[in-house]
C-alpha cells in the first residue's frame, strides 16, 4: 500500500529534501554569524556534502571520517 501511496512522489520528496537542506544552511549561516572569516571542522563529514556547502561561507574548513572510503 505504501508502495502505491508514494508511486510518482520522487521528484517532490527531492524538491522537499532540497528545501530543508537550503533553509537549514540559512539559519545556520546566520546563527554562527559565517562571514568567509571563520574556520569549520566538520566532525564525520562523510562524503562532505555538507562541508562543500559552508564552503563560500568559511575561509578554511576541514573534514573528519572515520571511513577512509567516504573521503576518497
Amino acid at each position: 500500500m505504501a508502495k502505491n501511496y508514494l508511486k510518482g512522489q520522487h521528484s517532490t520528496i527531492q524538491n522537499i529534501d532540497l528545501c530543508i537542506h537550503l533553509l537549514l544552511n540559512r539559519y545556520l549561516i546566520r546563527k554562527f554569524s559565517l562571514n568567509g572569516e571563520q574556520q569549520l571542522l566538520d566532525l564525520g563529514c562523510g562524503t562532505g556534502q555538507l562541508t562543500l556547502r559552508f564552503s563560500d561561507w568559511c575561509r578554511k574548513i576541514v573534514g573528519i571520517d572515520l571511513e577512509r572510503e567516504m573521503l576518497e
